[in-house]
């Protein structure tokens, strides 16, 4: 397992913000083209998408806009045949309109159902009926086209608007799609939005060539590569590459559009000939394409992909060919001083540079020289990570000792690799190199006293004989005998009762029982009450009506013991009727909040009286709150 960060952000063209750009668009056009009329029944339905694959969610919403929500009858959902019911859900709003008659104000409900289709073919959901202010509405039938489920991309889409991808909205959706539909509302993530591929190339190849696998994540959301997991790869030699780098690019796939990223790649070298199959790689991510969302946790799986690996040929195989040798390579070879004296090193330098695996590579070795004694060589290994293909040199130097006199020469050392860009075996050379050892007042050896024809101990001057000398003595009394030590060591023990002392300090100061919090709400209730008052002297009348209605929920809260804020009135209403305050209370203070969110929107219409009045109703209906008492049950009678 090895642990990875990565982080793909959601597409700039894809379903959130091209949802939000067009619907703001055609939004504004459509304030310029018609103006808002209150008063009149619209009623509609809509689909966010006309061509959906199989088993993929989509969502039907139906509009209404009436002036009087308590008119409705009923609003009958319509038939939707062989398509599978998720889930729906239902919001009100309101809206105001201003003209020569006053000002007047409409209320929407959209009823939003989730469905998903089965079977491929095409689907009619049928009309919505709607009974208003005894009047019935119907919206028209929406006929749904159902593609085969295709992984990487949705297949049968068709852009509606030329020149431009698919997953573009169509003219339908901008119309009746809510801009904040995807941000506000969390949207089923389908395998076709994110997935993962494994490719590798080449899938033939021969034994010790390289096959490059790379790993790479598909996505139309946003993403959070948290980890990934290779298989067991056995039957390779495995060297990383390294994509430290990769940046996030874009990809069009069967017409949708794709950021990908490569999260992984590695060089693998066929140890033997056969058929292999790679597993799958798995890939923990977290997808999400809401900010308002928790991501959604998933483990994606690229597929397993077969490679085949043939033997290295027979035929033009050389002698000194090596089974790891495979790649491209170059040699050379050279002395660092072609004049020397006798018993002075010369140190032979090989190097192998090229594409391959440069860790299994075996370089032709120097045996049995004569006039020589041959010590081990060292090896330098440079094989740098970067690049897609693995290479790098080795480098091989052996310190030569001549023991004669006279013209020595180190032989030809030949080097074969088999190349599988051209297909076959090579053979490189390093040439004769000759070295000319002096003996007499030039040699080294010579130099020193020594004898022609010795050997020389060329350590002798490296390594001197240890001498160490050291004095004993004492370090006065040990420290338990001190006079610090009981105060340290009770000083823990210490600490840590101080600290479990605070915590319980801490959590007596923040425990609070329903009692206190609903005091707490109350008093801030009436302090937004006087901030109301300061503000209707000064003659503001939106931030009056605005800090006027968070009284009057401050004070429900505190009668509910619960937030309200937030909630739409029916679900307010409700939890003060489960509270047990009287209905005519109730009913109160949902006009006087429906009251000061008109105050809000339309400031220019209040008046200083209307105002004042607002004022005095809002601090009777806290009072209410507070002291309103429910009276007991009615005790049962026995039966005789």
């Amino acid at each position: 397992m090895i642990p990875r960060m990565a982080f793909l952000p959601a597409l700039p063209g894809g379903r959130v913000s091209a949802r939000v750009l067009a619907c703001a668009l055609l939004g504004l056009l459509g304030l310029l083209a018609r103006p808002a009329r209150a008063g009149e029944v619209e009623f509609t339905a809509a689909v966010n998408s006309r061509v959906v694959p199989v088993d993929r969610p989509f969502r039907l919403t139906i509009s209404v806009a009436v002036p009087d929500v308590t008119k409705i009858g009923f609003l009958e959902l319509p038939e939707t045949g062989s398509l599978e019911v998720l889930g729906t859900s239902r919001e009100e709003s309101l809206a105001f309109s201003f003209g020569g008659a006053g000002s007047q104000y409409q209320k929407f409900q959209n009823t939003r159902v989730t469905l998903r289709p089965r079977k491929q073919g095409k689907v009619t959901i049928g009309a919505a009926t709607l009974k208003y202010d005894g009047k019935l509405y119907k919206t028209e039938p929406i006929e749904i086209t159902v593609t085969a489920a295709r992984r990487g991309g949705r297949s049968g889409q068709v852009s509606p608007v030329p020149g431009l991808p698919p997953s573009f909205p169509s003219i339908d959706d901008w119309l009746t799609r809510d801009p904040t539909e995807d941000l506000y509302q969390a949207q089923e993530i389908g395998e076709d939005d994110i997935f993962a591929r494994l490719e590798v190339a080449p899938d033939r190849a021969v034994e010790g060539q390289q096959i490059t696998a790379t790993l790479l994540i598909y996505s139309r959301v946003g993403a959070r590569i948290a980890e990934y997991r290779w298989p067991k790869l056995e039957d390779f030699f495995t060297l990383d590459r390294d994509v430290s780098n990769a940046k996030v690019d874009e990809k069009y796939i069967d017409g949708e559009r794709f950021q990908y990223k490569i999260l992984d790649r590695k060089a693998l070298f066929p140890l033997r000939p056969g058929e292999y199959t790679l597993g799958a790689v798995a890939v923990e991510v977290e997808a999400g394409n809401s900010p308002f969302f928790a991501a959604e946790r998933r483990t994606l799986r690229t597929r397993p992909v077969r490679v085949k690996v043939e033997p290295l040929p027979a035929e033009g195989r050389p002698d000194d060919f090596e089974a790891g040798n495979v790649g491209r390579y170059t040699l050379s070879a050279e002395v660092d001083s072609a004049k020397v004296g006798l018993n002075q090193p010369v140190t032979y330098t090989l190097t192998i540079r090229g594409v391959g695996n440069i860790q299994r590579l075996r370089a032709p070795e120097l045996k049995g020289l004569p006039g020589f004694k041959i010590f081990e060589p060292t090896v330098d290994l440079q094989q740098p990570k970067q690049g897609r293909l693995a290479q790098g040199s080795k480098t091989f130097e052996y310190v030569l000792l001549p023991l004669a006199a006279g013209r020595l020469t180190i032989p030809d050392l030949p080097f074969s690799f088999y190349d599988p860009e051209a297909g076959g075996y090579r053979t490189l050379h390093t040439g004769e190199k000759v070295i000319e050892v002096v003996a007499g007042g030039d040699g080294a050896a010579l130099a020193a006293g020594q004898p022609p024809g010795r050997e020389v101990n060329l350590l002798s001057d490296s390594f001197k004989p240890v001498r160490f000398e050291s004095a004993l003595g004492g370090y006065g009394p040990p420290f338990y005998r001190s006079d610090w030590f009981l105060p340290l060591l009770a000083l823990p023990p210490g600490l840590w009762l101080l600290l479990l002392a605070a915590a319980a300090v801490r959590a007596g100061l923040s425990s609070q029982s329903p009692r206190s919090r609903a005091r707490r709400m109350a008093a801030d209730a009436r302090r937004r009450w006087r901030q109301a008052a300061r503000l209707l002297a000064a003659g503001q009348a939106a931030d009056f009506y605005a800090e006027l209605k968070d009284a009057l929920l401050l004070a429900a809260e505190a009668r509910v013991g619960a937030p309200v804020h937030g909630l739409p009135l029916p679900e307010v209403q409700a939890r003060l009727g489960q509270a047990l305050v009287p209905d005519a209370i109730v009913e109160a203070l949902v006009r006087e909040v429906e009251n000061c969110d008109f105050g809000r929107f339309a400031p220019a219409v209040s008046r200083g009286d209307e105002m004042s009045a607002a004022h005095a109703r809002a601090q009777g209906l806290m009072r209410s709150l507070a002291t309103a008492r429910v009276a007991p049950p009615a005790p049962r009678r026995r039966r005789p």
